[in-house]
């Protein structure tokens, strides 16, 4: 069975999205940028997302489907599974320190309070994928995709359509399913990148 944990916020200060809930006879997962659901007899969550109706996900019509490969890309040697005990600052590059770029005194950085690193939590080197994509956006069925989401879907399996929402608007969005679990994810809002095109296991088929 899929674990919808999979779709969840990896973000430290994105709590509300960090586990499922169950609402409305489905349990939902989410990051904001793609949602997942499944239907469940479970009872409802006590805590669920303030302002966030996904019922109208439900009544998408997908188009032709088609499945992506996995990418083949290495691993992130700054982690474990998208996760680090202790994570190296961005801001300084580890250093501890930064550099006053108008008067050129050295002081400690502001990001890491000059310890070069932070604590525990998701990889900020490889956005908790665990993965070094070397290209971040893919085409796929003429939308733009990132990287990471194309190999996550590749990697459960799924079967990936464009679709339309009559009740949001006729913007396109990826519908995906597979085994007992379906959703969307929202494709990237530029056209006009020269990007590669999606690597697939099939056709495009009904």
């Amino acid at each position: 069975m899929i674990d919808l944990k999979l779709f969840c916020s990896k973000k430290l200060d994105d709590a509300k999205f960090a586990e499922p809930w169950v609402a409305g006879g489905f349990q939902w997962a989410s990051d904001r940028i793609w949602m997942a659901w499944r239907k469940t007899e479970a009872p409802e969550s006590a805590l669920q997302p303030e302002g966030w109706s996904p019922d109208w996900m439900i009544h998408g019509a997908p188009g032709a489907f088609v499945r992506p490969t996995v990418l083949s890309v290495p691993a992130c040697r700054h982690c474990k599974e998208g996760y680090s005990d202790r994570r190296t600052c961005l801001f300084c590059n580890g250093s501890g320190h930064c550099t006053c770029s108008h008067c050129d005194h050295e002081h400690d950085c502001p990001d890491c309070e000059g310890e070069g690193h932070h604590g525990p939590g998701p990889c900020e080197r490889c956005s908790a994928t665990g993965k070094l994509y070397e290209t971040t956006e893919y085409r796929l069925l003429g939308e733009l995709v990132q990287a990471k989401y194309l190999d996550a879907l590749a990697g459960i399996g799924a079967e990936v359509a464009l679709a339309t929402f009559p009740d949001l608007n006729p913007t396109p969005c990826f519908f995906f399913q597979a085994e007992d679990v379906q959703g969307v994810l929202m494709p990237l809002s530029s056209h006009s990148r020269i990007v590669p095109e999606a690597p697939l296991v099939n056709a495009p088929h009904p």
